[in-house]
Protein backbone atom coordinates (compact mmCIF):
# COMPACT_ATOMS: atom_id res chain seq x y z
CA UNK A 1 0.00 0.00 0.00
CA UNK A 2 1.41 3.37 -0.96
CA UNK A 3 2.41 5.68 1.83
CA UNK A 4 0.17 8.73 2.08
CA UNK A 5 1.18 11.10 -0.69
CA UNK A 6 3.72 13.46 0.83
CA UNK A 7 1.93 16.57 -0.37
CA UNK A 8 -1.66 15.35 -0.31
CA UNK A 9 -4.30 17.78 0.88
CA UNK A 10 -5.85 15.79 3.80
CA UNK A 11 -4.77 17.47 7.03
CA UNK A 12 -7.00 17.81 10.04
CA UNK A 13 -9.01 21.00 10.09
CA UNK A 14 -8.79 21.87 6.37
CA UNK A 15 -11.73 21.60 4.01
CA UNK A 16 -10.97 22.76 0.50
CA UNK A 17 -14.18 21.44 -0.98
CA UNK A 18 -15.62 24.89 -1.62
CA UNK A 19 -13.05 26.58 -3.83
CA UNK A 20 -15.33 29.57 -4.31
CA UNK A 21 -14.02 31.09 -1.11
CA UNK A 22 -10.79 33.08 -1.54
CA UNK A 23 -9.01 31.32 1.30
CA UNK A 24 -9.79 27.81 0.04
CA UNK A 25 -8.80 28.71 -3.52
CA UNK A 26 -5.54 30.22 -2.29
CA UNK A 27 -4.78 27.18 -0.16
CA UNK A 28 -5.53 24.88 -3.10
CA UNK A 29 -3.11 26.79 -5.32
CA UNK A 30 -0.31 26.04 -2.86
CA UNK A 31 -0.80 22.35 -3.69
CA UNK A 32 -1.87 22.44 -7.31
CA UNK A 33 1.51 21.99 -8.98
CA UNK A 34 3.13 19.40 -6.74
CA UNK A 35 1.34 16.12 -7.39
CA UNK A 36 3.93 13.41 -7.65
CA UNK A 37 4.06 10.12 -9.58
CA UNK A 38 3.50 6.92 -7.68
CA UNK A 39 6.33 4.63 -6.69
CA UNK A 40 8.14 3.36 -9.79
CA UNK A 41 5.64 4.89 -12.19
CA UNK A 42 6.93 5.15 -15.75
CA UNK A 43 10.44 4.39 -16.98
CA UNK A 44 13.46 4.57 -14.69
CA UNK A 45 14.77 8.13 -14.46
CA UNK A 46 17.91 9.19 -12.61
CA UNK A 47 17.15 11.84 -9.96
CA UNK A 48 13.37 11.43 -10.02
CA UNK A 49 11.59 11.56 -6.68
CA UNK A 50 8.35 9.71 -6.07
CA UNK A 51 6.23 8.40 -3.23
CA UNK A 52 7.63 5.63 -1.07
CA UNK A 53 6.16 2.13 -0.87
CA UNK A 54 5.83 0.23 2.44
CA UNK A 55 8.20 -2.45 1.16
CA UNK A 56 11.00 0.09 0.88
CA UNK A 57 11.10 0.69 4.65
CA UNK A 58 13.10 -2.43 5.40
CA UNK A 59 15.36 -2.65 8.45
CA UNK A 60 17.91 -4.56 6.38
CA UNK A 61 18.42 -1.40 4.31
CA UNK A 62 18.29 1.04 7.22
CA UNK A 63 21.24 3.44 7.14
CA UNK A 64 22.21 4.59 10.62
CA UNK A 65 24.85 7.09 9.35
CA UNK A 66 22.38 8.69 6.93
CA UNK A 67 19.63 8.72 9.57
CA UNK A 68 21.95 10.54 11.96
CA UNK A 69 22.80 12.90 9.11
CA UNK A 70 19.09 13.52 8.43
CA UNK A 71 18.26 14.18 12.10
CA UNK A 72 21.14 16.64 12.42
CA UNK A 73 20.66 18.15 8.97
CA UNK A 74 20.49 21.96 8.85
CA UNK A 75 17.73 23.51 6.76
CA UNK A 76 19.46 26.34 4.90
CA UNK A 77 16.28 27.67 3.27
CA UNK A 78 14.44 28.29 6.54
CA UNK A 79 11.54 25.87 6.09
CA UNK A 80 11.99 24.44 9.58
CA UNK A 81 11.76 27.93 11.08
CA UNK A 82 8.66 28.74 9.02
CA UNK A 83 6.86 25.53 10.04
CA UNK A 84 7.74 25.96 13.72
CA UNK A 85 6.53 29.58 13.55
CA UNK A 86 3.21 28.57 11.94
CA UNK A 87 2.67 25.29 13.76
CA UNK A 88 4.71 24.69 16.94
CA UNK A 89 5.54 21.00 17.18
CA UNK A 90 5.28 18.47 19.95
CA UNK A 91 5.94 14.73 20.23
CA UNK A 92 2.67 12.79 20.24
CA UNK A 93 2.30 9.82 22.60
CA UNK A 94 1.62 7.51 19.66
CA UNK A 95 0.40 7.36 16.08
CA UNK A 96 -3.16 7.65 17.44
CA UNK A 97 -3.63 10.28 20.12
CA UNK A 98 -6.37 12.44 21.60
CA UNK A 99 -6.46 16.21 21.92
CA UNK A 100 -9.04 18.72 23.10
CA UNK A 101 -10.64 21.55 21.17
CA UNK A 102 -13.23 23.81 22.71
CA UNK A 103 -15.23 26.98 22.24
CA UNK A 104 -13.52 29.33 24.66
CA UNK A 105 -16.59 31.53 25.26
CA UNK A 106 -16.88 30.21 28.83
CA UNK A 107 -13.39 31.49 29.59
CA UNK A 108 -14.72 35.06 29.27
CA UNK A 109 -18.22 34.83 30.71
CA UNK A 110 -19.00 37.37 33.41
CA UNK A 111 -22.27 38.23 35.15
CA UNK A 112 -21.27 41.31 37.14
CA UNK A 113 -21.74 40.73 40.91
CA UNK A 114 -24.41 38.05 40.70
CA UNK A 115 -22.38 35.27 39.14
CA UNK A 116 -20.21 34.36 42.12
CA UNK A 117 -22.46 35.41 45.00
CA UNK A 118 -23.44 32.57 47.35
CA UNK A 119 -26.60 32.87 49.43
CA UNK A 120 -26.63 31.58 53.02
CA UNK A 121 -27.27 27.79 53.12
CA UNK A 122 -26.82 27.57 49.34
CA UNK A 123 -24.06 26.11 47.20
CA UNK A 124 -21.78 28.07 44.96
CA UNK A 125 -22.94 28.40 41.37
CA UNK A 126 -21.78 25.60 39.06
CA UNK A 127 -20.09 26.70 35.87
CA UNK A 128 -19.42 24.53 32.85
CA UNK A 129 -16.64 24.47 30.26
CA UNK A 130 -17.59 22.69 27.05
CA UNK A 131 -14.93 20.86 25.10
CA UNK A 132 -14.60 18.33 22.32
CA UNK A 133 -12.33 15.33 22.29
CA UNK A 134 -10.65 14.67 18.93
CA UNK A 135 -8.57 11.76 17.72
CA UNK A 136 -5.53 12.50 15.60
CA UNK A 137 -3.70 9.97 13.44
CA UNK A 138 -0.08 10.60 12.60
CA UNK A 139 0.54 10.16 8.87
CA UNK A 140 3.60 8.32 7.59
CA UNK A 141 5.26 10.38 4.87
CA UNK A 142 8.23 9.57 2.70
CA UNK A 143 10.01 10.05 -0.60
CA UNK A 144 12.36 7.92 -2.66
CA UNK A 145 14.87 8.90 -5.32
CA UNK A 146 16.15 6.79 -8.22
CA UNK A 147 19.91 6.87 -8.84
CA UNK A 148 22.04 5.50 -11.66
CA UNK A 149 25.41 4.27 -10.40
CA UNK A 150 27.32 5.74 -13.35
CA UNK A 151 25.96 9.19 -12.41
CA UNK A 152 27.02 9.01 -8.76
CA UNK A 153 30.04 6.69 -8.61
CA UNK A 154 32.57 9.55 -8.65
CA UNK A 155 30.82 11.49 -5.89
CA UNK A 156 32.18 10.40 -2.48
CA UNK A 157 29.26 11.99 -0.60
CA UNK A 158 26.42 11.00 -2.92
CA UNK A 159 24.36 9.53 -0.08
CA UNK A 160 24.54 12.76 1.96
CA UNK A 161 23.90 14.90 -1.10
CA UNK A 162 20.75 13.03 -2.17
CA UNK A 163 19.46 12.57 1.37
CA UNK A 164 19.72 16.34 1.73
CA UNK A 165 17.78 16.87 -1.50
CA UNK A 166 14.96 14.64 -0.30
CA UNK A 167 14.90 16.43 3.07
CA UNK A 168 14.63 19.80 1.35
CA UNK A 169 11.70 18.49 -0.69
CA UNK A 170 9.98 17.03 2.38
CA UNK A 171 10.40 20.20 4.41
CA UNK A 172 9.28 22.45 1.56
CA UNK A 173 6.15 20.30 1.29
CA UNK A 174 5.65 20.54 5.05
CA UNK A 175 5.93 24.35 4.93
CA UNK A 176 3.37 24.52 2.12
CA UNK A 177 0.97 22.29 4.05
CA UNK A 178 1.28 24.47 7.15
CA UNK A 179 0.74 27.69 5.16
CA UNK A 180 -2.23 26.23 3.28
CA UNK A 181 -3.87 24.99 6.49
CA UNK A 182 -3.38 28.33 8.24
CA UNK A 183 -4.80 30.27 5.28
CA UNK A 184 -7.75 27.90 4.89
CA UNK A 185 -8.50 28.28 8.64
CA UNK A 186 -8.33 32.07 8.60
CA UNK A 187 -10.84 34.87 8.27
CA UNK A 188 -9.82 37.07 5.34
CA UNK A 189 -9.79 40.87 5.16
CA UNK A 190 -8.10 42.45 2.13
CA UNK A 191 -6.14 45.67 2.65
CA UNK A 192 -5.00 48.35 0.20
CA UNK A 193 -1.83 50.27 0.99
CA UNK A 194 -0.68 53.25 -1.02
CA UNK A 195 0.26 56.89 -0.48
CA UNK A 196 -3.37 57.81 0.28
CA UNK A 197 -4.16 54.94 2.67
CA UNK A 198 -3.93 54.56 6.42
CA UNK A 199 -0.43 53.68 7.55
CA UNK A 200 0.16 49.93 7.11
CA UNK A 201 1.31 49.29 10.68
CA UNK A 202 -1.79 51.02 12.04
CA UNK A 203 -3.95 48.80 9.83
CA UNK A 204 -2.29 45.68 11.20
CA UNK A 205 -2.67 46.97 14.77
CA UNK A 206 -6.41 47.39 14.15
CA UNK A 207 -6.60 43.84 12.80
CA UNK A 208 -4.87 42.59 15.93
CA UNK A 209 -7.68 44.11 17.99
CA UNK A 210 -10.29 42.38 15.79
CA UNK A 211 -8.55 39.05 16.31
CA UNK A 212 -8.47 39.56 20.08
CA UNK A 213 -12.20 40.41 20.02
CA UNK A 214 -12.86 37.00 18.46
CA UNK A 215 -10.76 34.96 20.89
CA UNK A 216 -10.39 37.01 24.06
CA UNK A 217 -6.60 36.94 23.78
CA UNK A 218 -4.29 38.93 21.56
CA UNK A 219 -2.58 37.06 18.72
CA UNK A 220 1.15 36.90 19.35
CA UNK A 221 2.56 36.00 15.92
CA UNK A 222 2.70 38.02 12.72
CA UNK A 223 3.92 36.56 9.42
CA UNK A 224 4.54 38.65 6.30
CA UNK A 225 5.00 37.20 2.87
CA UNK A 226 7.85 38.84 0.97
CA UNK A 227 5.49 40.53 -1.50
CA UNK A 228 3.29 41.81 1.34
CA UNK A 229 6.35 43.36 2.99
CA UNK A 230 7.25 45.00 -0.31
CA UNK A 231 3.74 46.52 -0.56
CA UNK A 232 4.19 47.88 2.98
CA UNK A 233 7.54 49.59 2.36
CA UNK A 234 6.34 50.90 -1.02
CA UNK A 235 3.32 52.54 0.64
CA UNK A 236 5.52 54.19 3.24
CA UNK A 237 8.01 55.23 0.58
CA UNK A 238 5.32 57.02 -1.45
CA UNK A 239 4.39 59.27 1.47
CA UNK A 240 6.39 62.33 2.53
CA UNK A 241 5.11 62.53 6.11
CA UNK A 242 7.34 62.16 9.15
CA UNK A 243 5.29 59.24 10.40
CA UNK A 244 5.77 57.48 7.07
CA UNK A 245 9.52 58.01 7.35
CA UNK A 246 9.43 56.37 10.78
CA UNK A 247 7.41 53.46 9.39
CA UNK A 248 9.85 53.02 6.51
CA UNK A 249 12.74 52.86 8.97
CA UNK A 250 11.23 49.94 10.89
CA UNK A 251 12.50 46.50 10.01
CA UNK A 252 10.46 43.39 10.77
CA UNK A 253 11.74 43.31 14.35
CA UNK A 254 10.72 46.94 14.75
CA UNK A 255 7.21 46.16 13.52
CA UNK A 256 7.04 43.25 15.94
CA UNK A 257 8.16 45.45 18.83
CA UNK A 258 5.61 48.13 17.88
CA UNK A 259 2.76 45.61 17.79
CA UNK A 260 4.10 43.50 20.67
CA UNK A 261 4.15 40.38 18.49
CA UNK A 262 6.71 37.90 17.27
CA UNK A 263 7.17 38.91 13.63
CA UNK A 264 8.73 37.14 10.67
CA UNK A 265 9.09 37.59 6.90
CA UNK A 266 8.98 34.48 4.71
CA UNK A 267 10.61 34.44 1.29
CA UNK A 268 10.17 30.71 0.59
CA UNK A 269 9.32 29.61 -2.93
CA UNK A 270 8.31 26.46 -4.76
CA UNK A 271 8.19 25.39 -8.40
CA UNK A 272 4.77 26.07 -9.91
CA UNK A 273 4.74 24.88 -13.49
CA UNK A 274 7.46 26.81 -15.28
CA UNK A 275 7.80 29.53 -12.64
CA UNK A 276 8.53 29.95 -8.94
CA UNK A 277 5.71 30.93 -6.57
CA UNK A 278 6.02 32.38 -3.08
CA UNK A 279 4.61 30.31 -0.23
CA UNK A 280 3.10 33.27 1.68
CA UNK A 281 3.37 35.90 -1.07
CA UNK A 282 1.22 39.02 -0.69
CA UNK A 283 -0.46 37.77 2.49
CA UNK A 284 -0.06 38.68 6.15
CA UNK A 285 -1.07 36.15 8.81
CA UNK A 286 -2.02 36.94 12.41
CA UNK A 287 -2.42 34.01 14.79
CA UNK A 288 -1.44 32.58 18.16
CA UNK A 289 1.46 30.18 18.64
CA UNK A 290 3.28 28.97 21.73
CA UNK A 291 6.72 27.38 21.55
CA UNK A 292 6.59 23.85 22.92
CA UNK A 293 2.88 23.48 22.16
CA UNK A 294 0.73 21.59 24.65
CA UNK A 295 -2.65 19.86 24.07
CA UNK A 296 -4.68 22.64 25.71
CA UNK A 297 -2.75 25.83 25.05
CA UNK A 298 -4.27 28.50 22.75
CA UNK A 299 -1.95 27.73 19.81
CA UNK A 300 -4.04 27.77 16.63
CA UNK A 301 -2.05 25.36 14.48
CA UNK A 302 0.03 22.47 15.80
CA UNK A 303 2.30 19.79 14.40
CA UNK A 304 2.37 16.41 16.14
CA UNK A 305 5.12 13.94 15.33
CA UNK A 306 6.35 10.51 16.39
CA UNK A 307 9.59 8.64 15.86
CA UNK A 308 10.07 6.19 13.01
CA UNK A 309 10.65 2.51 13.63
CA UNK A 310 14.33 3.44 13.78
CA UNK A 311 13.66 5.29 17.05
CA UNK A 312 14.48 8.66 15.50
CA UNK A 313 12.36 11.41 13.94
CA UNK A 314 13.59 10.56 10.43
CA UNK A 315 14.53 7.24 8.91
CA UNK A 316 16.83 6.82 5.90
CA UNK A 317 17.13 3.64 3.85
CA UNK A 318 19.69 3.01 1.12
CA UNK A 319 19.67 -0.03 -1.13
CA UNK A 320 21.05 -1.33 -4.40
CA UNK A 321 18.15 -2.75 -6.41
CA UNK A 322 20.06 -3.91 -9.52
CA UNK A 323 23.56 -3.87 -10.96
CA UNK A 324 23.39 -0.17 -11.87
CA UNK A 325 20.42 1.12 -9.91
CA UNK A 326 20.27 2.46 -6.37
CA UNK A 327 17.60 4.21 -4.36
CA UNK A 328 17.41 6.28 -1.19
CA UNK A 329 14.23 6.52 0.87
CA UNK A 330 13.55 9.03 3.66
CA UNK A 331 10.50 8.72 5.93
CA UNK A 332 8.95 10.58 8.88
CA UNK A 333 5.65 10.82 10.78
CA UNK A 334 3.64 14.03 11.19
CA UNK A 335 0.15 15.44 11.63
CA UNK A 336 -0.68 19.11 11.08
CA UNK A 337 -3.98 20.10 12.64
CA UNK A 338 -5.92 23.23 13.57
CA UNK A 339 -6.63 23.04 17.29
CA UNK A 340 -8.61 26.28 17.00
CA UNK A 341 -9.43 28.61 14.12
CA UNK A 342 -10.60 31.45 16.38
CA UNK A 343 -8.81 34.72 15.76
CA UNK A 344 -6.75 33.54 12.76
CA UNK A 345 -6.62 36.32 10.18
CA UNK A 346 -5.19 36.41 6.66
CA UNK A 347 -4.72 39.87 5.18
CA UNK A 348 -4.12 39.90 1.42
CA UNK A 349 -2.52 43.27 0.66
CA UNK A 350 -2.09 45.25 -2.53
CA UNK A 351 -1.31 48.81 -3.60
CA UNK A 352 -4.53 49.26 -5.60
Amino acid sequence: MLKQLENATPVSGMNLGNLRTPNAALAQRLYASSRMPGERSGPWTHGRMSTANESLFDQTHYSEPMTNYAVGWTDEEGYDALVEFLAPSFPAPGELFEYLSFDNAEEFLSDETIDDLRAIDADFKTVDYTQQMNTGKIANRGLRVELDWDRIKNDPIWQQRWTGRILRRLKRNQARRAAALMIASATSDALTWNADSTQPDIDVANQKILSANATGIKPNRLLYGESAWQVRITAYGLSNSLSAAAGLARDINGVGALLQMQAMIDAGRFQNGGTKSQIIGSNILLFTGMAGAQPEDPTNLKLAWTNCQTGMRFGVYVRQISVKKWEIVVEHYELLFAASVLGVLVLPVSNS
